[in-house]
């Protein structure tokens, strides 16, 4: 089996400011999409960004797709 790498908090932060800064992604769509204010996102806080969360599996995955897709 293949090393499987555990997702925390701060990896989902870490990505979503990779969105941010290097793939331009608008911060007002990103909060409209994971449903979180965009203060929670402008505030680079993996804490807060997991309690504003819904449902922070989904919010860890699409940002994975997102940053997955301006690879390609």
């Amino acid at each position: 089996m293949e090393d499987v790498k555990m997702i925390t908090k701060k990896d989902v932060m870490e990505e979503l400011q990779l969105l941010i800064e290097k793939y331009k992604f608008n911060i007002d769509v990103l909060s409209r999409l994971l449903d979180v204010k965009k203060e929670v996102i402008l505030s680079q806080d993996e804490k807060k960004l997991f309690e504003n969360s819904k449902d922070f599996s989904k919010m860890s995955n699409l940002i994975s797709m997102i940053e997955l897709s301006g690879k390609s």
